[in-house]
């Protein structure tokens, strides 16, 4: 499984410790992670393919693209992870 984390450049620094413990989450459970700043033409793009509409957002998805679970809005908590990938 692989995690696109979207965010906002201007929110970064405010979630910095979120975003840090989010990405420790997802590793130790084996999901890789790219971080996708919106405010970029290239991370736009990428919201607007997931249909994302609030920051900060979470899209697990199977390793061919295909999204299988969403968060918006806020990051998702250890437990959310491991229901969504099958662990609990």
């Amino acid at each position: 499984m692989k995690a696109l984390v979207f965010f906002r450049k201007s929110d970064a620094n405010r979630l910095k410790l979120e975003l840090s413990e989010l990405k420790k989450n997802l590793a130790v459970s084996h999901i890789t992670s790219q971080g996708i700043d919106a405010d970029t033409p290239t991370g736009a793009g990428m919201a607007e393919a997931y249909d994302i509409m609030s920051f900060p957002s979470v899209v697990m998805m199977r390793e061919d693209g295909v999204a299988q679970k969403v968060w918006q809005g806020n990051v998702p908590t250890n437990n959310e992870i491991h229901e969504a990938i099958g662990y609990i």
